[in-house]
């Protein structure tokens, strides 16, 4: 892959071509030369979300934070439900003290993307960084939806309740509901699970007396 980029650059076959400069770009070890291709990756293709976020990741290597974080912006501008996008974003402005400005990016996400796992895990640990609590009530309600959205509904229990009896609900309320009405849902389906699992013991206690 490398030669074959090498060979579209270097014989000009596609000068436009912004997939083939971020691509060939990620793989040079000369800073300034991949620097290069991802601004001719970015001139060919402005709305280039992954090439934004790639000269953003260099940016940051090389300590310039103002202007990583910058490109971050224009990357998420162009992908708005990247999740790598955003936890990196996320960590700039936590390092900016931009706490505020973190958390929304995370919410944002969660609301785009309700059902993706990492999200709900990138989240719960962004949490945890700025709570430093174990009992954190958003913390422990993020981790339980990560449990139930991969049918561990016992776990997603457990950590509900937890959360249910971390703090006081009076702020958000919005929060405190979600959470009540999804701790809700997880006993009904625990309850339906041990209806079930109690006829089917029943039927095999008849058919062993059969």
């Amino acid at each position: 892959m490398f030669i074959h980029l090498r060979i579209i650059y270097e014989n000009k076959l596609w000068p436009e071509y912004s997939s083939a400069h971020n691509n060939l770009a990620t793989l040079l070890n000369d800073t300034s030369k991949a620097e290069e291709h991802f601004r001719l990756a970015l001139k060919a293709h402005p709305q280039y979300a992954k090439a934004y976020y790639n000269l953003a990741s260099l940016k940051k290597r090389q300590g310039i934070v103002r202007e990583a974080m910058f490109l971050l912006e224009k990357s998420l501008i162009n992908d708005a439900t990247n999740k790598d996008t955003v936890s990196a974003l996320a960590a700039l402005y936590m390092e900016a003290a931009r706490e505020n400005d973190a958390q929304q990016l995370h919410l944002t996400l969660l609301r785009a993307r309700p059902y993706d796992p990492v999200i709900h895990v990138n989240y719960a640990a962004f949490l945890h960084t700025i709570e430093e609590e174990p009992n954190n009530r958003d913390a422990l309600f993020q981790l339980s939806l990560l449990y139930s959205y991969t049918n561990r509904t016992h776990e997603a229990l457990v950590i509900a309740h937890r959360a249910t009896a971390a703090q006081n609900c009076s702020t958000p309320l919005s929060s405190c509901a979600h959470l009540h009405a999804h701790y809700a849902d997880l006993l009904k389906e625990s309850y339906r699970d041990e209806e079930a699992l109690h006829e089917t013991m029943k039927e095999e206690e008849k058919e062993e007396k059969i």
